[in-house]
């Protein structure tokens, strides 16, 4: 087929291409609204009795707060599939999760060689809106502090005494993510690329498929004119 055949055919089937550019116009709109997502990344810390933020120094022994803070990671991820990360820092949304949680104990190696120095808890949280994303954040932590005040009063532990679960000031924030404008020029490209060809494909296929339609429909008419003939003879 010839680059001037192929574009009468397009001519020919206008109507096909344009349907195909009304679905591929609408599938790229809906690509470019909600492609991106938002993303959280809270530290709740287990402090000594009374205290309410992590200070220079504010454990002599930091190592029950540690053990502490792991049991309770331990509780709220019993049946909880967890993401294998390279740290707890890296970001959730980066092995292609758009709507999920993770919580770990904050761990200062990586995924070979753990190292959990800090009574702290990491909680990732990304999602389709901001609001979503706050609110299982506050919920998380809500569960977290449950489990410890749970935990502590089985034990025996006075209110007095007890460790306390706080989630750090400014650690919440709700982050916007969304592709570069590089990444985006790319996507359009290829999926405006895509579209062409499936629009030129459809619009040969649909020719073709006419063309046999009305080749077959020749072939019918004559015979079918040829017995009414017949017929008013015999009459």
């Amino acid at each position: 087929m010839t680059l001037g055949t192929g574009l009468r055919i397009l001519l020919r089937r206008w109507y096909v291409v344009l349907l195909v550019l009304i679905a591929g116009g609408g599938c790229l709109a809906w690509q470019l609204k909600h492609s991106g997502l938002y993303a959280t990344h809270a530290v709740v810390a287990i402090l000594p009795p009374g205290r309410e933020l992590i200070a220079d120094h504010p454990y002599y022994d930091q190592g029950p707060y540690t053990a502490f803070a792991s049991t309770l990671v331990q509780e709220y991820n019993t049946g909880r599939t967890q993401v294998p990360l390279s740290s707890t820092a890296a970001p959730l949304y980066g092995v292609g999760i758009r709507t999920g949680v993770q919580v770990q104990l904050s761990n200062s190696g990586n995924q070979w060689a753990y190292w959990f120095s800090k009574p702290t808890i990491d909680i990732q949280v990304v999602g389709p809106s901001e609001h979503w994303v706050r609110a299982r954040t506050n919920t998380i932590v809500a569960e977290l502090v449950a489990a410890s005040e749970r935990d502590q009063a089985r034990s025996g532990t006075a209110p007095a005494a007890q460790m306390v679960v706080k989630k750090q000031p400014l650690t919440d924030v709700v982050n916007h993510v969304a592709p570069g404008s590089t990444t985006r020029l790319v996507a359009i490209s290829t999926l405006s690329i895509s579209v062409l060809l499936t629009a030129s494909a459809l619009a040969v296929w649909t020719d073709r498929l006419l063309a046999v339609i009305q080749r077959r429909r020749g072939l019918t008419r004559p015979v079918l004119e040829g017995s009414s003939i017949q017929k008013g003879n015999e009459q």
